[in-house]
């Protein structure tokens, strides 16, 4: 195998892997809230997204820690660079969502989002600033959930492509002597 074939092959075989577990995006689009307080309007929703690496791995309690998120009540907007959140979620064997308990906060701000397929939790999807003086939420109506599954990179194909040839090209020749 000639120097310049054998590199090109260690590195297909290292930036492969990398190519394969791409992160993907969690979308939540909340309904208007129904019970408002103070500076929230009932045109105001929960809106929101997080960011896992692909595959969604989950611990024995169903909480993870997402890479990036960012959630927003119309008045607020919590990210992952000013806040903290507690994320949790149950899913079907299909990898939808079928409940979940996501609250992220600052220290003065929070906002909370549940859905649960247990029959003694209630559907809700609220939010509260300034401790309860601003407060909106949406009992028995929380939002949906979209899943955006990234899409390779034109150059990450022709990469794996360039690498697959470098690797056949020796084993083709091995095969013709």
């Amino acid at each position: 195998m000639r120097p310049h074939s054998l590199l090109l092959a260690i590195a297909t075989l290292i930036l492969c892997p990398l190519a394969a577990h791409a992160d993907t995006t969690y979308t939540y689009t909340g309904n208007p809230f129904d019970s408002v307080a103070g500076l929230y309007t009932t045109s105001d929703s929960i809106q929101g997204s997080f960011t896992v690496a692909s595959p969604f791995l989950l611990n024995s309690s169903n909480v993870f820690t997402p890479s990036s998120f960012s959630f927003t009540d119309g008045l607020q907007t919590l990210t992952s660079l000013d806040s903290t959140g507690d994320f949790s979620v149950d899913v079907d064997s299909t990898g939808d969502f079928i409940g979940w308990n996501i609250s992220v906060g600052s220290p003065n701000d929070s906002i909370s989002t549940f859905d649960t397929n247990f029959p003694t939790f209630d559907a809700f999807d609220g939010a509260v600033l300034d401790l309860g003086v601003n407060s909106g939420e949406n009992s028995h109506a929380p939002g949906t959930w979209t899943v955006t599954n990234p899409v390779p990179e034109p150059s990450t194909l022709a990469l794996l492509a360039s690498g697959a040839l470098g690797l056949l090209t020796p084993i083709r020749r091995r095969l013709s002597l």
